[in-house]
């Protein structure tokens, strides 16, 4: 989460007319690094259950309070406030009675830089390996969080994590209006995220093709993208396949 982080607070320093400093991206880097950090006093059988706990449970409420755990470490520490602020409120959501939004604060107390770790949070989570249960791709963990934009999360924190990451990340497995299917090479330009760089990787009979081409949809007025494709499910024969295709492109 920590370098996702990172690259997204120093674009959105940018865009709003500040220094990006190494100073800058260091202080986003630690804060992510130290988000979760309170789950240190939550003990080991509730950190790592697959069971799924009742909202209500004593398990529950133990794991919601690594927030505040995590903001007295950082005191305690010495840590700067908006570090503080992202242990603390990386759960809170804009609307503050839905059930997943924890501690309950006003979401004002909530700093951009927080609002920003929530959806990197969240998409890391999406995209990670856990044990119980399947990692998603990116292009589909970003069309999740684009259905919680203003009820989750803050839309113009969305937004410049969005133009950051891209609509459909690099890797992203693509079909086209053609029913051919494409990598991502290059995300789309922040006027037109969903017009990205592609490279054909299976034509539309689901042939794997041995040479790519090359697809600038900015150039392409006639191709569009149908939808994201689950990689892991649509390469079965081995559960590297899609990224050494994904490799070979890249360095051809």
């Amino acid at each position: 989460m920590s370098v996702i982080l990172q690259e997204c607070y120093s674009d959105v320093l940018k865009r709003s007319g500040r220094e990006a400093s190494e100073a800058n991206q260091r202080f986003a880097l630690v804060a992510g690094f130290m988000h979760d950090i309170g789950k240190s006093e939550v003990p080991k059988e509730i950190l790592e259950s697959t069971e799924r706990f009742a909202p209500d449970s004593k398990e529950m409420v133990i794991m919601r309070n690594h927030t505040t755990y995590g903001a007295r470490i950082l005191s305690e520490m010495g840590m700067p406030e908006p570090t503080i602020n992202v242990a603390a409120y990386h759960h809170v959501k804009m609307d503050s009675t839905l059930l997943n939004s924890y501690p309950e604060v006003y979401y004002t107390q909530v700093l951009p830089l927080t609002r920003l770790a929530a959806i990197t949070d969240v998409y890391q989570a999406l995209i990670g390996r856990r044990r119980y249960k399947k990692n998603w791709v990116p292009g589909k963990a970003v069309e999740y969080l684009l259905k919680l934009r203003g009820s989750e999360f803050d839309e113009r924190m969305l937004e410049h994590f969005l133009e950051s990451l891209g609509r459909y990340p690099v890797g992203s497995l693509l079909k086209l209006s053609t029913g051919e299917l494409a990598f991502v090479l290059r995300i789309g330009p922040k006027e037109h995220p969903d017009r990205p760089i592609v490279a054909v990787v299976e034509n539309a009979k689901g042939e794997l093709l041995t040479s790519h081409t090359l697809l600038n949809l900015m150039l392409e007025p006639e191709l569009s993208v149908a939808e994201v494709v689950d990689h892991y499910e649509h390469f079965t024969e081995s559960e590297d396949q899609s990224f050494k295709i994904f490799q070979s492109i890249r360095v051809n």
